[in-house]
C-alpha cells in the first residue's frame, strides 16, 4: 500500500508545458492518441502499435508490420529521489487491449523496460508479435508515440525529512504533508512503501488548536519518571533537527509499558503510529532495518521488542545484528561495497533518522553500549495510581493525531529558523552545553547534549507560541538539565557491566573468592602470604576432634591453580597464567550469557587500561612478562601477566583518557531560550 501526495512535481512534458486535467493520460496528450496516431514509422492501427513502410506499387500508400497487440504508452517518466544522490528512473505506464478495455496502470524501473516482460502482468491480451527484432522495435515505437503524445517528468521523493527546494528553501517531507517555513508546501509528491507510510504529518495548524496540542506533548513529561520521559521525548524533539549519532536503548522487561510510552512519542510523527504498529521489529534482517531507517530521514524511528532467544548461536547471531546497526548509526555510514569493476566503493545504507529500540536484554560489546543512550523501566509505568487511566487518555490524544499536529507547527517553526536551529549552529551549541555533563566516556556527555538541544528548541517553540510561557519553559529546561545530568551519570555503570577489562577482573576476583581458582606463593608453591591468603582462594580449615584440632590453609579439591603470589619491590602482584586464568574466567562470563573478546584482544585491552595506572608490568610488545617461579624448569621464566594486587577498581573509566578530553566552550555561549517570536516568518 502506498501513500502518495496526489499533487505533482515539476510537471513537465518534452515538448512544453502541462496543463492541470484529471488524469494523466489527459495531461500528456498533445495529440489525440488513439487509432490512427502516428509519428512515422510507428502508429496505431487495430488497436495495436505497428511499424509502417512505404508501399512500392501504392502511391502514398504504405504496409504494416505488426508489433503488438495492444497499446501502451509512457504518461509519465519518474525520477525517485532516496537522498542517497543515485536516482531511480522508472515509466509509468497506461495501456488497452485490442478492443480498447484498460489494462491496469503500472510502473516499470527504466532498467526493466526494454526486455517487455512487464507486458506479462497485463496477462493473454497483451501480446508481442514473434518476428526477430520485435523486442527493440516496440521499445523504440513506444518511446516515440509516447514523447510526441507527451510525457510528465516529475521528482517522486521516496525518503522524508529535510530536502533543500529550490525556490522554496528547505521542506520537510513526509507521506501527509510537507512542510517549509509558511507551512503545508503543495506539488510535492512523497511515497513511502509498507509500514514506512504512517511517516505521515497534517498540516501546520495555528492559535488555540495549536496551542492546546503542544501542551498535550510536552504533559507526557508526567505520564513516566524523568529518567524514562525526558530522554525518549528529548530524541522525539531532536530528531526533526537533523540526525544524531547514538541510538536510545529502551530496556525493560514485558508489561514494564515501555512499548507503549514508545508508541506516543512515535505518535508525533503520524497519527497512525500505535504499540502494536511501529515502523519496524527486530524481527527484521539488519540490512532491511538499515534501510528502512536511511529512509526514515530526520524522524523518530522506533525498533521494537529486542530479546533474542533460541540456541546460543541464533542469540549471538542477533546481537551481532544489533552491533551492525548500532555502528551504521553511530559511523554515519554504512557497509562499504566494491563495484563489479573494482573501480570504485558505494556505502550501504545506514540510519539518518534517530533510533530508538525497546528490548528486554542489553548489547553485549561495549563498543555498542557507548553508542547508546541507556534508559532503564525496571519499575512498571502503569503501577502508580491513575496511570492506567492516563496513559488510556494520551492514546487517544495520539490517535486523534493531537501530537501529529505539535511536530507539524514544530516543525513549520524550524523551517523558518532552519539556519539557526541546525547544521552547524546546532553542533556548535551541542559542544557548549557537553560541559554540563561530566563523564568518564567520551560520547555521553555528547549524547546528553543533544537530547537536551531536542528539548530547548522545543520548550523555545512552546513559548514562542504561547502554549507556556517562559516561565514553564525554563522551569522544564533545568528539570530536563537535571534528569539528563543524572543519566550521563548512571551510563558510565552501565558500561561497566559490559567493559570486557571490567567484566574480566571482576569475574577474576569472584572466581578468586568463592576458590573455584587459586594463587600459590612464587617462591615456595604453597600457601602465599596469611594477610592474602583468603583473598587468593585460600581457606583455613580445622580438622580431628575437639582436643587435638589442627588448622592449616588449604584450597578447595576442585579448585584450579591459575598463577602466583610475590612483593615485587615491595608492591604485591599476581603472576597469572595467560591461557589457564582465561578459560576458567570466560567459562564463567559465558554462564552469564556473554563471552569475552578473544584472549589477544582481552589482554591487549587490559594492558592499554591498567599499564598507565601502574597496576600492570608488561613487556613492550607483548601483554605479559616473564617470571622465575616455583615448580618451573631451570632457568626458565614463563611469561605471565603481572597484575597489581589487590585488583584495580575501575569504577567506569571505561574508554577515557581525561588528558585528551576536548575542552569545551563556555556555557554562555548558549541562549538559555531561543525567541524568534518577532521574527517575519
Amino acid at each position: 500500500m502506498k501513500a502518495t501526495r496526489s499533487a505533482l512535481s515539476e510537471l513537465k512534458t518534452l515538448n512544453g508545458k502541462a496543463d492541470e486535467p484529471q488524469s494523466i493520460a489527459e495531461k500528456t496528450s498533445q495529440a489525440t492518441w488513439g487509432e490512427g496516431f502516428t509519428d512515422w514509422p510507428y502508429a496505431i492501427r487495430g488497436g495495436g502499435i505497428v511499424k509502417l513502410t512505404k508501399a512500392k506499387d501504392i502511391e502514398n500508400g504504405d504496409t504494416t508490420r505488426p508489433l503488438l497487440g495492444f497499446t501502451v504508452r509512457i504518461v509519465a517518466e519518474l525520477h525517485r529521489d532516496d537522498g542517497s544522490g543515485n536516482l531511480v528512473g522508472a515509466y509509468q505506464l497506461e495501456g488497452t487491449d485490442s478492443q480498447g478495455h484498460p489494462f491496469s496502470p503500472q510502473t516499470v524501473p527504466f532498467t526493466e523496460f526494454r526486455s517487455l516482460q512487464w507486458a506479462d502482468k497485463w496477462g493473454a491480451r497483451a501480446f508481442v508479435y514473434p518476428a526477430p527484432g520485435t523486442k527493440e522495435e516496440s521499445r523504440a515505437a513506444i518511446q516515440q508515440l509516447s514523447t510526441k503524445a507527451g510525457i510528465h517528468r516529475e521528482t517522486v521523493y521516496t525518503h522524508t525529512g529535510w530536502r533543500e527546494l529550490p525556490e522554496i528553501g528547505p521542506v520537510y517531507l513526509t507521506a501527509g504533508c510537507c512542510i517549509g517555513a509558511s507551512g503545508a508546501v503543495p506539488g510535492i509528491r512523497v511515497e513511502m512503501t509498507g509500514r514506512l507510510s504512517g511517516y505521515a504529518l497534517p498540516a501546520p495548524v495555528t492559535g488555540e488548536t495549536l496551542r492546546a496540542a503542544v501542551r498535550a506533548s510536552l504533559a507526557l513529561l508526567e505520564l513516566a519518571p524523568d529518567a524514562v520521559a525526558v530522554v525518549m521525548l528529548g530524541l522525539t524533539y531532536r530528531a526533526p533537527l537533523g540526525d544524531v549519532d547514538f541510538t536510545v536503548w529502551v530496556a525493560g522487561r514485558t508489561g514494564s509499558g515501555k512499548t507503549t510510552y514508545a508508541a506516543l512519542c512515535q505518535a508525533h510523527y503520524g497519527q497512525a503510529w500505535t504499540a502494536k504498529h511501529l515502523p519496524a521489529s527486530w524481527q527484521s534482517t539488519a540490512n532491511a532495518l538499515n534501510r528502512e531507517a536511511f529512509i526514515a530521514k530526520d524522524v523518530l524511528f522506533i525498533i521494537d521488542d529486542f530479546k533474542p532467544a533460541g540456541i546460543a548461536a541464533e542469540v549471538s547471531r542477533r546481537h551481532a545484528e544489533v552491533s551492525t546497526l548500532l555502528s551504521s548509526a553511530g559511523d554515519r555510514a554504512g557497509r562499504s561495497r566494491l563495484s563489479q569493476d573494482g573501480a570504485t566503493v558505494s556505502s550501504g545504507p545506514y540510519p539518518r533518522g534517530s533510533v530508538l529500540t525497546t528490548a528486554e536484554e542489553t548489547p553485549r560489546k561495549t563498543s555498542d553500549v557507548a553508542r547508546t543512550v541507556a534508559v532503564d523501566v525496571s519499575t512498571p509505568l502503569f503501577e502508580h495510581r491513575g496511570a492506567s487511566e492516563r496513559f488510556e487518555a494520551a492514546r487517544q490524544l495520539a490517535a486523534s493525531g493531537q501530537y501529529a499536529l505539535a511536530l507539524s507547527a514544530y516543525i513549520r517553526w524550524i523551517a523558518a529558523n532552519y539556519d539557526d536551529l541546525t547544521g552547524e549552529a546546532l553542533k556548535r551549541r551541542v559542544r557548549a552545553s557537553a560541559s554540563l555533563f561530566a563523564a568518564p566516556h567520551a560520547r555521553t556527555p555528547e549524547n546528553a547534549a543533544e537530547l537536551l538541544e531536542g528539548c530547548r528548541a522545543f520548550f523555545s517553540f512552546a513559548a514562542d507560541t504561547e502554549a507556556i510561557s517562559l516561565e514553564e519553559a525554563r522551569s522544564y529546561l533545568r528539570r530536563v538539565t537535571t534528569a539528563l545530568t543524572e543519566q550521563a551519570t548512571g551510563q558510565a555503570a552501565y558500561l561497566g557491566h559490559t567493559d570486557p577489562v571490567e567484566r574480566f577482573l571482576s569475574l577474576l576476583g569472584s572466581l578468586l573468592r568463592t576458590g573455584e581458582v587459586y594463587l600459590r606463593d612464587a617462591h615456595t608453591g604453597d600457601v602465599p602470604d596469611e594477610s592474602v591468603a583468603e583473598t587468593l582462594g585460600w581457606s583455613w580449615r580445622e580438622y580431628g576432634d575437639p582436643d587435638r584440632m589442627e588448622r592449616h590453609w588449604s584450597t578447595d579439591r576442585r579448585g584450579l591453580p591459575v598463577g602466583y603470589f610475590q612483593i615485587v619491590n615491595g608492591q604485591p602482584f599476581i603472576f597469572l597464567e595467560p591461557e589457564t586464568v582465561y578459560i576458567a574466567v570466560n567459562r564463567l562470563a559465558e554462564q552469564g550469557g556473554s563471552a569475552l573478546p578473544a584472549q589477544s584482544t582481552l589482554y591487549r585491552r587490559l594492558k592499554e587500561r591498567l599499564k598507565p595506572l601502574g597496576a600492570m608490568i608488561a613487556e613492550k610488545d607483548r601483554s605479559t612478562h616473564p617470571r622465575r617461579v616455583y615448580g618451573a624448569p631451570p632457568k626458565t621464566r614463563p611469561d605471565f601477566l603481572n597484575l597489581r594486587w589487590p585488583l584495580p577498581d575501575l569504577g567506569g573509566t571505561a574508554g577515557t583518557d581525561p588528558a585528551s578530553a576536548p575542552s569545551q566552550p563556555e556555557m554562555s555561549d548558549v541562549p538559555f531560550l531561543f525567541s524568534f517570536r518577532d521574527k517575519e516568518m
